[in-house]
């Protein structure tokens, strides 16, 4: 074996071990946030009452977060007056009680924006701003959890 095989060789081994220490890092990196993800919003699937802010009496309409995948979730909205509508919430990761997200009304040519806060005692404060071809509408509410 001649020097520059031998140089060469101890190069492309370096290299080849940084890159899967850095792939395995990174899997490593990926997986703790979903397990940390899972843990902060989990307890988030249920259904909720809404009612608009600084009242108490519930509307008709009910929320259901049907399913959380990492920093998503995934809600339902049902008993409302144009038709149910689905959409997503992107949880922010750097202010991880932060989301936004949208809708869309499964029968109207309507959508909407959600910014919603998780807060204490099973409740999230949202932020609604509904566009529809009739106009904007903006509106505050509260989901509170009536299933565990």
């Amino acid at each position: 074996m001649n020097f520059w095989s031998t140089f060469f060789g101890i190069i492309i081994s370096s290299i080849l071990a940084g890159l899967i220490a850095t792939i395995a890092y990174v899997q490593f990196v990926n997986l703790n946030r979903r397990r940390t993800n899972r843990k902060r919003y989990d307890h988030l699937k249920g259904k909720y009452e809404v009612r608009e802010k600084r009242e108490t009496k519930p509307l008709p309409n009910q929320i259901e977060i049907t399913k959380v995948s990492d920093n998503i979730i995934s809600v339902t909205m049902t008993h409302i007056k144009m038709s149910d509508a689905k959409g997503d919430i992107f949880m922010n990761p750097e202010l991880p009680n932060h989301g936004t997200g949208y809708y869309q009304h499964e029968k109207k040519d309507a959508w909407g924006r959600w910014d919603i806060q998780l807060a204490p005692n099973n409740e999230i404060y949202n932020e609604s701003t509904y566009f529809s071809p009739h106009g904007v509408e903006h509106n505050a509410y509260v989901w509170k959890k009536i299933d565990s």
